[in-house]
């Protein structure tokens, strides 16, 4: 996989040319601090209206709780506005690498952006 900050403009392409077209556009998997100004756009964004249950041997196993086993934050994560609904990264993406990319969007940095 590539770093999230190396597909940042193609994401922003995407967002643009599906919007030109009337289309509807998410993206899954990306923490907000990833996708900064376009927040709307994470289909993490709000708590799931439905729970997906899997079959798993003898077992059922809830994804929404599974799904945020399976995923990283960081002690930095507590300073973003989006923390309580950010689940972070898949677990190996800061196995490979880091978290250098994941800095709290804060009040501050939500202005900043505002032209």
């Amino acid at each position: 996989m590539p770093r999230y900050s190396e597909i940042l403009e193609e994401i922003n392409s995407t967002i643009e040319y599906c919007n030109s077209k009337g289309m509807h556009v998410e993206f899954e998997a990306f923490p907000y601090c990833t996708m900064p100004g376009k927040e709307m756009y994470i289909a993490e964004k709000h708590p799931r209206s439905y729970t997906e249950l899997k079959q798993v041997g003898s077992r059922q196993l809830d994804w929404d709780q599974v799904r945020i086993a399976i995923k990283k934050k960081f002690p930095q994560c507590r300073k973003c506005i989006h923390d309580s609904i950010c689940e972070g990264p898949w677990e190996e993406y800061p196995q490979v690498y880091g978290d250098d990319e994941f800095q709290p969007i804060t009040i501050t940095t939500t202005l900043e952006q505002k032209p």
